[in-house]
């Protein structure tokens, strides 16, 4: 592929910031796993058990996080919290009330053509 030095540092940086998402999810268990590994091998559990029960710690919390997502979704609570939002943003509620304005004419208006026996210009 023939790229420009300023193309390959942007694709470079796209697709690392694509995956930094999925990452963050990792790093952000690394110190407090590996710190509490540490500790209780140093309280006296065997160093592989320790950090067997971290990581196992760690991934039952993202577990639990998933599965609390999914009740939140589940239950309404995430749509009504979007729909709050757009009701208490006044940029947002005005954005919206135009595109419903928007949608509006342009049904009005392919109406109209087809009222007239025009065909669908699209």
């Amino acid at each position: 592929m023939n790229l420009r030095r300023g193309q390959y540092v942007g694709r470079l940086f796209y697709f690392r910031h694509k995956g930094d998402a999925w990452l963050n999810v990792f790093r952000a268990w690394l110190l407090p796993v590996m710190g509490s590994a540490g500790i209780t091998a140093y309280l006296g559990w065997p160093a592989w058990v320790a950090v067997v029960f971290w990581v196992g710690f760690a991934l039952a919390a993202e577990v639990a996080a998933v599965a609390i997502g999914w009740w939140e979704h589940r239950s309404g609570a995430t749509e009504a919290h979007y729909g709050l939002a757009a009701q208490t943003d006044p940029y947002k509620s005005e954005s919206l009330r135009l595109l419903r304005m928007q949608t509006a004419l342009l049904k009005h208006i392919d109406a109209s053509l087809a009222h007239l026996g025009h065909d669908d210009p699209r």
